[in-house]
């Protein structure tokens, strides 16, 4: 069970630049849909783990992350990581989707119990995190929308941790 991270981002601005940032921030699922702000790899729907034995070059290799799914013609997939989705994991401690998040979007998971307060120029999201805020979001909505000012303050209780960034 995670420590969870209570969050408050306040944005405002004018109507056109306010209008752009909730058709970004919003998605069916949430009212605040980090996957929107900062798009995780495709692939990782489609990532497992284990190990699993391929052959390659007409060797016998182990790998330990691999994709699976269903091919265009409806028949079963299996196959190694490529070096492009390797890269996407370069730096980090482990290949999974958790950790891509965490150094990401500053958390592994995505907002929970999101609540909105918004009229035509001012936003205000309650939400919580696992861990840690979402510093990676915010950074990418503050560099993808320059002219709306963005406060975001956090209280991670468990840690004894809070503060605006």
């Amino acid at each position: 069970m995670p420590n969870y991270c209570d969050n408050r981002i306040t944005v405002t601005g004018e109507e056109e630049d306010m209008a752009e940032f909730y058709e970004l921030v919003q998605s069916d699922a949430s009212m605040f849909a980090f996957e929107k702000v900062v798009p995780e790899p495709a692939f990782f729907d489609l990532m497992k783990s284990g190990k699993m034995d391929f052959v390659v070059d007409g060797e016998v290799q182990t790998h330990g992350h691999w994709i699976e799914g269903e091919g265009l013609d409806g028949e079963k997939v299996a196959r190694p990581l490529s070096e492009a989705e390797l890269a996407q994991f370069k730096g980090l401690a482990r290949l999974d989707p958790d950790c891509w998040r965490d150094a990401h979007w500053g958390t592994k998971w995505g907002a929970i119990d999101v609540f909105e307060d918004t009229d035509e120029e001012t936003a205000t999201y309650s939400f919580t995190t696992a861990w840690s805020p979402p510093h990676g979001i915010i950074e990418a909505l503050r560099e993808k929308f320059p002219d709306l000012d963005i406060v975001a303050f956090f209280d991670c209780e468990e840690d004894q941790e809070a503060g605006y960034y």
